[in-house]
């Protein structure tokens, strides 16, 4: 889980661990300048998040912007898959 120093962390993980999930979490801190990058879950931006889902082994990679209204997400094999 990315919430790329925004407001999701805690609804997202609620959501993710109450369905039996493992959850890590990067970029987890609030910062009002958003880690000095654009919050924005888009190709672009998720590169952090797609190496350490390949890293890791995990099943999937779920970012958010900053006020959580938009997803981005990274497959098991590192792809984005676009919220359109």
């Amino acid at each position: 889980l990315d919430p790329m120093f925004g407001v999701s962390q805690t609804c997202m993980q609620t959501v993710l661990m109450t369905a039996r999930c493992e959850v890590d979490v990067i970029n987890s801190r609030h910062d009002t300048m958003f880690g000095g990058r654009l919050p924005s879950p888009k190709l672009e931006t998720l590169h952090q998040l797609r190496q350490t889902v390949i890293e890791r082994g995990a099943d999937l990679g779920i970012a958010t912007d900053g006020d959580a209204d938009r997803l981005g997400i990274i497959d098991d094999e590192g792809n984005y898959l676009s919220a359109n």
